[in-house]
């Protein structure tokens, strides 16, 4: 409990200055890319997993630094035996999934907060009791369901806002961690949805959020647009065509007798 005013102001520092902090600090400590090289050896190549569009760094060394795009989510859970029925459930849909750190009592905020059934509400959860007119309450494939949904509601997890950008879906972040708040606010930059602060999680403040970016027609235009900007990125073949065209190059210097250092 003590160190709990700590944290509260850590998280505003970050709310405050958002990731600029971080890429700033990067650059006064000279970590770049020299931060992701082992025993000290500068590496040849460095691939980011993410979008420009989402984390960019705009002072990157480009023949070293590449981005790959998102590497999407690959669940082995099970298509539910309820799909069918949701897709055909005539109400708009909504999705909601706290990944692996969402907290017991989400459940019943959710319950409060979409316990009037206007919505058909999907509840991705790992130990949730059973809601009252709530599909799932259990684990279950979300890539399979969340294409037939209008908005998201998550933690804010780097797999599930890429999952929701790339599918075109708004986003309703409540986070647990500063990193996902990070992500909370690149979507909210986007304006692909938003993210709610740990002190305005009321079921009455959720419903609020989610109705508005149901609503506005903005968020769906904006999600599409990011989406078609996602589509460029092939994260596997891009990462083998990086790797692939830095070890031609390595090869040439060799042959040519240039030095190299050959570290990918």
């Amino acid at each position: 409990k003590w160190l709990k005013p700590f944290r509260d102001i850590l998280e505003n520092r970050f709310r405050r200055l958002h990731a600029k902090y971080i890429h700033k600090k990067m650059k006064e400590l000279n970590l770049g890319e020299e931060y992701f090289a082992i025993d000290g050896a500068r590496p040849d190549l460095t691939l980011f997993p993410d979008a420009w569009e989402f984390f960019p760094f705009d002072d990157i060394d480009e023949q070293r630094c590449k981005y790959i795009g998102p590497m999407l989510l690959d669940e082995t859970e099970q298509v539910p035996e309820w799909l069918e029925k949701f897709r055909a459930d005539p109400r708009r849909k909504i999705l909601i999934t706290r990944g692996t750190t969402g907290e017991h009592e989400t459940g019943d905020l959710f319950g409060q907060a979409f316990g009037d059934n206007k919505y058909a509400i999907a509840f991705h959860s790992l130990d949730c009791k059973k809601i009252a007119g709530f599909y799932g309450c259990e684990k279950f494939s979300v890539p399979a369901v969340l294409p037939y949904c209008d908005l998201l509601i998550s933690h804010g997890g780097t797999g599930s806002t890429y999952l929701a950008a790339s599918l075109a879906k708004p986003h309703l972040v409540l986070h647990d961690h500063f990193e996902q708040q990070i992500n909370g606010w690149e979507i909210n930059r986007l304006g692909i949805g938003r993210q709610l602060r740990k002190k305005r999680r009321s079921p009455q403040d959720v419903r609020i959020a989610a109705e508005e970016i149901l609503n506005n027609p903005a968020y769906a235009r904006n999600c599409l647009t990011v989406s078609q900007l996602l589509e460029k990125y092939d994260s596997i073949n891009l990462a083998v065509k990086y790797i692939e065209a830095k070890q031609a190059i390595f090869k040439a210097s060799i042959n040519t007798g240039f030095s190299a250092t050959g570290k990918l």
